[in-house]
């Protein structure tokens, strides 16, 4: 293949572990005397791996769930302005600066309730598009939301940066068409 993959893609740690234990487990059951066919243990790891490549290319459709959930939830989702202080609302997050602050459970949610499985990738592809602001090493920081103290991520949602907030759904239809 001279040093080329198709499809080239990170392989984590993660992925690693979950084939060797795929691998393993197939070891032990043949070892008790259950025939398993090894062309399906390989189909099982080609399926997997295909399924990481189509989630690769799911930052997109990451950020319009996010953008969608915010749109459908403008309500919990107050903007407001830097150095003016917010009043104690109850909200999932702020957006403040052309960025989400989303708070850790509500991204969480988001995150597992439309079929992303690993909410860890999910951060990393948004921070190597440049959507997720690392602080610290870390992914999240915390912010002062509502007067509590709160875990969450700074996110740049490109529909965001309308400097005519609240997005109305015209508003959002007009940025998709562009």
């Amino acid at each position: 293949m001279n040093g080329k993959i198709k499809n080239k893609i990170n392989i984590s740690d993660r992925l690693i572990k979950s084939y060797a234990v795929l691998l393993q487990t197939t070891l032990y059951i043949r070892r008790i005397g259950i025939a398993v066919e090894p062309i399906k243990i390989v189909d099982i790891l080609i399926q997997q791996h295909q399924q990481l490549i189509e989630n690769n290319n799911s930052v997109d459709e990451i950020i319009n769930i996010l953008t969608d959930y915010v749109i459908a939830n403008k309500n919990k989702f107050p903007t407001v302005k830097k150095g003016i202080p917010m009043e104690n609302i109850s909200c999932e997050g702020v957006i403040e600066n052309d960025k989400l602050y989303i708070i850790d459970t509500v991204f969480n949610k988001i995150v597992f309730s439309n079929r992303f499985s690993d909410f860890t990738l999910v951060k990393k592809w948004l921070n190597k598009k440049g959507y997720l602001e690392k602080h610290n090493g870390k992914y999240y920081k915390y912010k002062i939301i509502s007067g509590i103290k709160t875990k969450c991520y700074e996110i740049s949602i490109p529909m965001l940066k309308m400097t005519d907030l609240p997005i109305t759904k015209e508003k959002l239809e007009k940025h998709k068409a562009n």
